[in-house]
Order: C-alpha cells, then sequence, then structure tokens
C-alpha cells in the first residue's frame, strides 16, 4: 500500500498513512477532526534531490576505491621492478 501525507487544518500537524489508492482519509488521527484533512502531493526523491548536492551512489564510491587502489598496486609493483633491476 502507498504512503500518504495529510495536512490537517484544525491542529496543523502532518500525518502520514497508508492506504489503498481508492481510499481518503477524512478523520485526523491526532484531534479526531473530520473533513479538516488536505492531502499533501508528494514529491519523488529523485526530483528533491534535483540541482542539489547528491551524494555519491555505492557504485561510484566502490569504483573510486577500486581505481585508487589499482593505482596505489601499480606504484608497488613499479617499486619492486626497480628494487630487483
Amino acid at each position: 500500500m502507498p504512503k500518504y501525507t495529510y495536512y490537517c487544518s484544525e491542529c496543523e500537524q502532518y500525518n502520514e498513512t497508508r492506504h489503498s489508492m481508492s481510499e481518503t482519509l477524512n478523520t485526523c488521527p491526532a484531534c479526531e477532526f473530520e473533513d479538516t484533512l488536505t492531502r499533501v502531493p508528494s514529491t519523488p526523491v529523485s526530483l528533491l534531490n534535483k540541482g542539489q548536492d547528491i551524494d555519491p551512489q555505492a557504485g561510484d564510491i566502490v569504483k573510486e576505491y577500486i581505481e585508487d587502489n589499482k593505482q596505489s598496486l601499480k606504484e608497488m609493483k613499479n617499486e619492486l621492478r626497480k628494487e630487483y633491476e
């Protein structure tokens, strides 16, 4: 079931609830007034982060770590070659 956010104009609180798409919440769970709720549109996470500094994805971090270690190993290998020449 999807999660929906509602705003109550009476108690001025936001409430999150899960229900089917065909249902609507009419009674505020906090103050129990009826017909005071307005459903707040949900914004996809991708739109919230657009244009902001986004934390790197796990795959990017792993890729960077692998590249750094490859470079370190290459340098160590070259140093060992110079030692035995």
